[in-house]
Order: structure tokens, then sequence, then C-alpha cells
């Protein structure tokens, strides 16, 4: 339930809601919407490998409700209602790098699902306009050549309650080290999505003091999920 998977993410696993937006530009400056998608993923790659000055300890939450905060969906520019639990948003100097890792992976996965399904472009399932979803990772989960191989991405659905993994071929073959900087933790709402970081807090257990919470690791968040009995599915490029 939606109960159940806010409690996992703010009580066991510590994790929490920041705000990417959703439009990016691409490479000839031009505006792109609806990019939510690859904008999350990089947020959340990039404070796992400590590029970025978020440090988690922004508007730290106290209930699971405000984990999952309104979006204004039809503005579709990235902005978020008023409404109390509000994720933080990531300052000018984060978002530049964030723009900038997003659009790379936007051309790396959609270049693959349209070499899986070339119809789909014609179709208008993929553009540069057109909203990508998290099925998108499958057809490079088992690349020998892009970094997502080496990555697994967790999806909290907050619509399902259902939690989507995503595990890259090469993932088990690193260090528990490697696994927890490569473990991408974002959750999706209703037409966007958000990356989900790590809670900085208190040596006893309490968010929001100044202590870094270490991201964890995929075989943390499955063994969260199987306590609290949560749905999730795992879809292995290793097979």
């Amino acid at each position: 339930t939606l109960d159940t998977q806010g409690d996992i993410l703010h009580n066991v696993l510590y994790l929490m809601a920041y705000d990417a937006g959703s439009t990016n530009h691409n490479e000839e400056e031009e505006l792109i919407h609806n990019s939510c998608f690859y904008l999350s993923l990089a947020a959340s790659y990039l404070h796992g490998i400590g590029a970025l000055l978020a440090d988690g300890s922004a508007s730290a939450k106290d209930s699971p409700d405000e984990l999952r905060t309104a979006y204004t969906a039809d503005t579709h520019d990235g902005s978020l209602s008023d409404a109390s639990g509000a994720p933080p948003k990531f300052d000018d100097e984060d978002l530049y790098l964030i723009r900038a890792t997003a659009l790379q992976l936007k051309r790396v996965i959609e270049a693959a699902v349209v070499r899986a399904h070339p119809e789909w472009a014609a179709a208008g399932k993929v553009g540069e306009e057109v909203q990508a979803f998290s099925d998108f990772l499958v057809y490079l989960l088992d690349s020998p050549d892009t970094l997502l191989s080496d990555w697994a991405v967790v999806v909290f659905d907050t619509v399902s309650g259902i939690c989507d993994v995503y595990q890259g071929k090469f993932f088990k073959e690193q260090s528990p080290e490697w696994q927890s900087t490569n473990t991408i933790t974002i959750q999706y709402l209703p037409g966007h999505y958000q990356p989900l970081v790590p809670m900085s807090r208190s040596i006893d257990g309490r968010p929001g003091s100044a202590e870094q919470q270490s991201r964890p690791m995929l075989s943390e968040v499955l063994k969260a999920l199987d306590e609290k009995g949560a749905y999730y599915v795992v879809t292995d490029g290793a097979g």
C-alpha cells in the first residue's frame, strides 16, 4: 500500500524526495518539456557519487504522507503546488550538472529504445517532448557499453504502491560500496518523477540533523520491502 511504501522510504531507508523539475534544454538550447524521468535519474546518480551540493538535510519530513507531494501536473514545468510537504528543489549549480547529465541519459536510453522499436518514434511514443517511463530501462540493462548496466534503478510508484526494480547485468559484480553508489532511487507521482536521496539524521536515527545518511544498496531496499510485505517486481538484465 501507499502507507507501507511511505513508511519504508521515511522510517527504514531514510530517503526523501527532492524535485529536479521537468524541463531541460537540448544541444541547440531549445526548451524540452516532460524530462522529469531523466532529471530524476541524473539527480539520484549524481547525489550518490557525491557530485551535488544537496545533502538531504533540507525540509526533512516528519510523516510518510508528506513524502508524496502534490504536483501541479497541468503546468508541465516542474512546478509544485503550495501544499504542505512539497520537497526541496536543487540549487542552480546542482541543476546545471543534473540537466547536462539528464540530456546524456535521454539520448542513450531513447536511442536504445528506438533501435528495439523503430516504429515507436513514428508513432510518437519516443521523442524530444514525449514523457519517458521507467520501462525504457529494460533496453539497456544488459548493454556492456553503458553506465546503466552497472545500475540498479528502484522506482517507488506512489500511484499503484508497487515498486519496480531494474537491475543491470553487471550490478551484482560490484563491491558493496559501488552497489550502494549505483542503487538509483526515484519515485513516480501522477505525471511526474522525483529523485529520492538519503536524509541526514542524528546518531540515534532521527531525521534532520547534520550527519549524512548513506544511500541504501539494492539488497537493503529489497530486504525492507520484504519485511514490510510490499509488492515489487525485479527486471534483471543478467537473465
